[in-house]
């Protein structure tokens, strides 16, 4: 059995009470644990004595790519490039089609305009054509912009190709010009 002094009392200790702001203070670095700001360049004539050896740079992202990858990286920009190609050839396509079909509805209108405005229907033809125009004229402002759209996707794949080859002559020339006819193979046609 426990007993109990009736002579001692419980020691009570010192409450801590901890506010929001000492909760902060002491959550946030010190700003005098931080390390020194380099010099500027006005310090830096003062410290040209030190010998400061440059810090050691890490691999650039180039470097670290195998030769498979890069391989396979310029498969896929050549890939885009042929789809960006078809997608510009297609929308040109429509273009030249809407171009068509306008000129045969400026033909008609002409003939409605010069020929027959005695009719009685003139009016009604006319509104008509003009409502066809404007909307082969906008299919054709879509297809323009669609095209172009393409076209420039096609020269920044071209750019991407240019910077791939670039970096794999000068990573990997050997395997590269090894593989030549491999890559020749799925060069895009002009």
């Amino acid at each position: 059995m426990a007993v109990s002094d009736s002579n001692t009392t419980p020691q009570t200790r010192p409450q801590q009470t901890t506010t929001i702001l000492d909760q902060q203070e002491t959550s946030s670095p010190n700003l005098n644990t931080l390390p020194p700001l380099p010099p500027s360049p006005s310090q830096s004539s003062d410290c040209e004595s030190q010998d400061e050896t440059p810090p050691k740079m890490a691999p650039s992202f180039s470097s670290t790519i195998s030769f498979k990858n890069y391989c396979a990286l310029v498969l896929v920009i050549r890939k885009e490039m042929q789809d960006a190609l078809r997608k510009a050839g297609e929308y040109g396509q429509v273009l030249n089609d809407t171009e068509r079909e306008l000129h045969q509805l400026n033909k008609q209108r002409a003939h409605v305009l010069f020929t027959r405005p005695k009719r009685l229907d003139h009016d009604a033809e006319m509104l008509t054509l003009n409502m066809d125009i404007g909307v082969v004229e906008t299919k054709m402002r879509e297809a323009e912009r669609e095209r172009q759209k393409w076209l420039d996707k096609y020269a920044d794949s071209r750019r991407s190709m240019e910077t791939t080859e670039a970096k794999l002559l000068e990573h990997y020339p050997k395997e590269w010009k090894a593989t030549g006819g491999l890559v020749k193979k799925y060069e895009v046609k002009k």
